[in-house]
């Protein structure tokens, strides 16, 4: 019950300001995105578990996650899950909680929208190396393959593989927009 309580508060308070995307999925204030990112250690982010829970819980909503990225989704069901290269998807990624998770009940699937700039900087076809590396995503979770998974990304951060994981890589922003 306490464990209840906790994610309905956790996920109220990550879903309080959610960011507003339009149907192009151009932002309606892109300047506050940045201002809002929090740190990978930040109490609001929370685990590929937790975003699974806060789903079963709150049903969709805007959240904050943070995960290694473990495969993709090669069809239509979680049960066509591809943990090992060579990858034949770009559609898609699987986070997960640790990076040799292979249990596909364990990952949270992220859509990587056609022509986006997500797509193609981190669909596993053309960057397989990524698998491993740590992922800070903002977005809306919602029913995703048949269960919770991230349907609309608004700001993502690839993470160095090497801890700290606070130390950035790079920093990227997608909003559907090419």
């Amino acid at each position: 019950m306490a464990r209840i309580v906790f994610l309905l508060l956790l996920c109220a308070f990550v879903a309080c300001d959610p960011v507003i995307v339009t149907e192009d999925e151009t932002p309606t204030n892109p300047g506050s995105l940045s201002s809002v990112k929090p740190s990978v250690a930040d109490s609001s982010v929370l685990s590929v578990e937790a975003a699974i829970d806060c789903y079963s819980v709150m049903g969709t909503c805007d959240v904050w996650v943070k995960g290694y990225v473990v495969g993709c989704v090669a069809g239509t069901s979680i049960s066509k899950a591809q943990f090992m290269p060579p990858f034949d998807i770009e559609s898609n990624l699987l986070i997960a909680d640790a990076p040799d998770v292979t249990e596909p009940s364990r990952c949270l699937p992220v859509t990587l929208l056609n022509g986006s700039v997500m797509r193609r900087e981190l669909n596993l076809i053309d960057h397989p190396s990524i698998v491993g590396r740590r992922l800070l995503i903002n977005g809306k979770l919602d029913v995703y393959f048949r269960q919770a998974g991230i349907k609309k990304v608004y700001q993502y951060e690839l993470l160095l593989m090497q801890e700290p994981a606070l130390v950035r890589d790079s920093l990227i922003f997608d909003f559907g927009v090419s």
